[in-house]
């Protein structure tokens, strides 16, 4: 009898609470909700095949500057010579 005592009245406010709740919260899925999630998820599976074309966009643009980066020669190899220099330094 005591464990009825004690919760007994938790229960009935809950239920009130519940109760009173549900006339300003729906707790059921509306069909606004539905076509939202879907939506969400047709926007989620765009932002992923973007996501995986700039990412091999930035793959394939890192080999082409290891690929320039190859190409050019150090500025220490090359002739004094062939610096061009400013009218002001001469």
């Amino acid at each position: 009898m005591g464990f009825v005592k004690r919760f007994l009245p938790f229960f009935v406010a809950f239920a009130i609470g519940l109760f009173v709740a549900s006339f300003f919260v729906s707790v059921g899925f509306s069909r606004f909700e539905r076509h939202g999630s879907h939506k969400r998820n047709h926007c989620k599976k765009r932002m992923n095949v973007e996501n995986e074309q700039l990412r091999r966009e930035n793959f394939e643009l890192r080999n082409r500057v290891e690929q320039l980066k190859l190409d050019v020669p150090p500025v220490e190899t090359m002739p004094m010579d062939s610096v061009p220099r400013s009218r002001s330094n001469r």
